[in-house]
């Protein structure tokens, strides 16, 4: 099984795993995680498919783990290089709104 975290580099909420993208048997990659994350996730990154710059998107399967890896990295958001093995860690995501209470 092959996967990537999405980490946020959040200056209050410090660093965490904000999504994971599995590459399933079938070639697809299942996103989970925060909701936001994911709905972005899922609108795809532009890259290079079959040599031809195109629209990159979760069914092109482990295309879109290495568009993912690649294009996520800046100072806010960063993709992990894809990672191999049985099956990725269990990811614990809040996807509640903030609290008033925790600032």
């Amino acid at each position: 099984m092959k996967w990537i975290d999405v980490i946020s580099n959040n200056p209050i909420q410090g660093r965490r795993t904000i999504a994971r993208c599995i590459l399933d048997e079938d070639g697809n990659v299942e996103i989970e995680g925060d909701m936001a994350t994911v709905r972005e996730l899922k609108r795809g990154y532009r890259g290079l498919k079959n040599g031809q710059a195109a629209l990159i998107r979760p069914n092109d399967g482990l295309d879109f783990l290495e568009a993912v890896s690649r294009q996520c990295n800046n100072h806010m958001i960063v993709a992990s290089q894809i990672q191999e093995g049985d099956k990725p860690p269990k990811l614990e995501i809040n996807n509640a709104p903030p609290s008033f209470d925790q600032f």
